[in-house]
């Protein structure tokens, strides 16, 4: 039951996190923007620019989207990537983090051409890169965590005997 239910379990968020991106992916410029505003003017409403010209209200104003945007897709695919390492680690002795930036790039990849086919939607290949990177993130974070489990168990093993 063990070796069935762990896969799974792993599986779930993985599935979940993918098909959010996708969700995020498909949306058109219009909706992609409405979902990053609403984030964007928040933080601007914290931000005093009793003092700004328009000039600088707008290159602020731009700084906070890009920034959004490229954070938000640096943190799904840190999401991503952990539980993508997680999953193959229940199927792969050797070097599942190896696969994981494989398939993780590839997924980004992929995200970035189907927006080339979604109304006002571009391929950036920075974002590509900005995907792999945080893919990169998650994956190295939950080796990490692995590693130091690892080490965790192997201490209380020689404390126990």
């Amino acid at each position: 039951m063990k070796k069935f239910l762990l896969p799974l379990l792993t599986l779930i968020p993985l599935v979940l996190i993918a098909l959010m991106i996708f969700g995020f992916s498909a949306q058109t410029g219009e909706q992609s923007d409405q979902t990053s505003n609403s984030i964007v003017y928040w933080i601007i409403g914290k931000i005093d620019t009793s003092h700004m010209n328009a000039r600088e209200f707008e290159d602020l104003e731009y700084f906070v989207i890009h920034g959004v945007r490229k954070t938000a897709h640096f943190l799904e695919y840190a999401a991503f990537g952990f539980f993508l390492v997680l999953h193959l680690k229940t199927y792969l002795r050797k070097k599942p983090w190896l696969f994981a930036l494989i398939i993780a790039f590839l997924y980004g990849l992929c995200d970035e051409i189907h927006q080339l086919f979604v109304s006002e939607r571009a391929m950036q290949f920075s974002d590509v890169c900005i995907d792999f990177a945080g893919a990169a993130c998650g994956i190295a974070l939950l080796c990490l965590i692995a590693h130091f489990v690892t080490r965790l168990r192997r201490r209380s093993m020689r404390n126990s005997e």
